[in-house]
């Protein structure tokens, strides 16, 4: 996969200890609230004491989260039992920026970065895993203000057959998600296409689909396809889009990451979030690879 750069139990050991620090953050500022409030006279060496350390914990714990978070992401992936062959990652990647306008999922934005970058192979299939967050102005923004438009995962994947359609797969119209969307990204998901109408009712109460073709539509969304598209939604409870253009599959998921980081730092890479990534990942591949 790639070469280690760390030790394995020492990042496990600076995990406890960065955890421990906010426990002692947290009896700190305990004390000085009772403190505050019990006592007849105040000493404000005894508070100004008891403030440092509170603030000493929480800085030293920041700053080894921050340290040790990559690592234990790169070592969860390679603990990972999963269907995906060559399954690759490194935190500090992404992916370019060129693929995300080549979507044309967002027309209008200021900013975009991308890590936590994951890439592997199924049923001949090979995928690009990536966390994406992509900014933009509003109308109500003062000088460089942006906000985040869209934040989740990011990921790629070329179509088996040579085909000229384009179809936008998006959450349902009446969803609240597209509701709130910009003018400019409703146009993409299908203003400017008709809505193709499938025989599925459960899979069309959560998605609406929207081509230039809709024969040629039909034929690419497959009954299994449908079925992998309807549980991924359910299992993951987040808005799923997947745009298919120019023999590529974009796929995009809502405020849903890879790796759950604050979960991974506070119980490590265990056998629960081994199993959790590893069904996650293994869902997403098969609901691509069947469309």
């Amino acid at each position: 996969m790639y070469m280690k750069k760390y030790d394995e139990n020492n990042i496990e050991l600076k995990r406890k200890i960065s955890l421990f620090m906010y426990l002692c953050m947290f009896v700190f500022f305990i004390t000085i609230i009772a403190y505050v409030v019990f006592a007849e006279t105040y000493n404000i060496f005894v508070i100004g004491g008891l403030f440092l350390a509170t603030a000493a914990s929480f800085i030293a714990g920041i700053c080894l989260k921050v340290h040790i978070t990559p690592y234990l992401s790169e070592i969860l992936f390679e603990k990972l039992n999963t269907q995906i062959e060559n399954l690759e990652f490194a935190h500090n990647k992404g992916l370019p920026e060129k693929f995300f306008r080549d979507s044309g999922f967002v027309k209008k934005y200021v900013s975009y970065s991308s890590c936590n970058f994951a890439t592997g192979k199924v049923k001949d299939y090979d995928f690009i895993f990536s966390e994406a967050v992509v900014r933009n102005t509003t109308s109500t923004s003062v000088k460089n203000e942006t906000v985040v438009i869209y934040k989740g995962i990011f990921g790629i994947t070329d179509a088996k057959s040579e085909s000229n359609v384009d179809m936008v797969i998006a959450p349902d119209v009446k969803n609240k998600f597209l509701n709130n969307l910009s003018e400019d990204m409703k146009k993409v998901l299908g203003a400017n296409k008709n809505v193709v109408r499938l025989e599925n009712m459960e899979f069309e109460r959560h998605f609406e689909v929207y081509s230039n073709d809709q024969v040629e539509a039909r034929k690419i969304i497959t009954l299994k396809f449908m079925e992998n598209l309807l549980e991924l939604k359910k299992r993951l409870n987040k808005n799923v889009t997947v745009i298919y253009k120019e023999n590529r599959i974009y796929f995009f998921i809502e405020n849903r990451f890879l790796i759950n980081s604050f979960k991974l730092y506070l119980k490590g890479a265990n056998q629960e979030m081994i199993k959790e990534t590893s069904e996650i990942l293994d869902l997403l591949a098969e609901t691509v690879s069947s469309i």
